[in-house]
């Protein structure tokens, strides 16, 4: 996969590839064009294989995927309702205008995971893979009331904190931000491809993610904090992200500028965005049960972007209970047995505080 990911293919090839072993057990399907949700999976079967996507414990029906559980929204006073309002547009207009200096000026200083060259996109890489039990995610996930996203989030900062801290940096003040990519699709619940392009679909066919820019908690001695911390904020700060209309600004921001000059400047705005920041974290829901493509069964099930000017990235997603990740780094720069055992070891040491 390392050596795969790296091939220069020609202007003219097809949007989507599939590849796969002499022996049938590795299958890599390549796509150049962005994907934004589990719908993922329904696409890869129709476009490249032809079938439908089916349980396989019981073929006749088709996967089902899990659902996000809606929010109530608890009525308080109109006084309080106001102060809400307020305090909610006073951190959408900080959080648009910090959004935007990062994207500009702000970049992350040079850290041992990111060293500050140019072309990171264009240097060897190294392909690990993590697993993690989702039973185990849930009891982390229902102690700071969160998702799953909050929780993979903060075990993966709490584990960057504990490698800089293996690679003697000073974490302490150190400026480290990651660029997280959650669904903003109004129908959380799965749909295929054929209902989400119907005429008056809920939650049309298209990329609805965005990429939220997300301070990473650091602390001086990372032997000795709390887990739980980590969890516990990134949680509250990608809420209140999500929450923000910083989201909306940032889009009629990016909407305005395609007018103006074109799409071209919205791919370099993104592009320096991520270029400024230190590295970068997309998930994705996979199905309940085992899936089952042209009677052929599949044991596990992982997706990585590559291309990207980040030295490392992470691609979760979940599937037959367990939660994969998929974790790319650069190569001669990132120690990847040294990242996975501190992702590791931050895993572990969260679930004993959660327990």
């Amino acid at each position: 996969m390392t050596n795969f990911v790296r091939e220069e293919e020609p202007p003219a090839s097809p949007i989507g590839q599939r590849f796969s072993d002499d022996a049938n057990i590795l299958g890599v399907f390549e796509f150049k064009t962005p994907m934004d949700d589990s719908s993922l999976v329904d696409v890869l079967a129709k476009i490249f294989l032809n079938v439908n996507l089916r349980s396989a414990d019981d073929p006749s029906r088709p996967l089902t995927f899990p659902t996000s559980r809606k929010q109530e929204v608890r009525e308080g006073p109109s006084c309080s309702g106001v102060m809400r309002n307020l305090s909610s547009g006073l951190y959408s207009i900080t959080d648009f205008c910090w959004t935007v200096w990062k994207s500009t000026f702000g970049a992350d200083a040079v850290s041992p995971i990111r060293p500050g060259y140019p072309e990171v996109q264009n240097r060897p890489i190294d392909i690990s893979l993590l697993e993690f039990p989702m039973n185990d995610i849930k009891k982390m996930k229902e102690k700071i009331k969160g998702t799953v996203n909050d929780v993979i989030s903060g075990v993966i900062f709490y584990g960057v904190n504990l490698y800089m801290h293996a690679c003697g940096h000073n974490s302490k003040g150190a400026n480290v931000t990651a660029i997280v990519a959650v669904n903003t699709r109004i129908l959380r619940a799965y749909q295929t491809v054929e209902e989400m392009t119907k005429p008056n679909s809920k939650a049309p066919w298209g990329n609805n993610i965005a990429l939220l820019s997300v301070a990473v908690p650091m602390c001086k001695d990372s032997e000795n904090v709390d887990p739980l911390y980590f969890i516990g904020k990134t949680s509250k700060t990608i809420k209140a992200k999500k929450n923000s209309h910083g989201l909306f600004l940032t889009g009629l921001l990016l909407k305005t500028m395609g007018k103006v000059k074109g799409p071209e400047a919205i791919f370099k705005y993104m592009h320096k965005t991520m270029k400024n920041t230190s590295l970068g974290i997309s998930n994705l829901v996979g199905p309940t049960e085992q899936m089952m493509i042209a009677n052929h069964p599949i044991d596990k099930f992982y997706f990585v972007a590559t291309g990207g000017p980040h030295s490392v990235f992470f691609g979760v997603v979940s599937y037959m209970g367990r939660l994969n990740v998929i974790m790319r780094t650069e190569r001669g720069f990132i120690n990847p047995t040294l990242m996975v055992n501190c992702i590791e070891k931050s895993f572990q040491r969260i679930l004993e505080a959660a327990t």
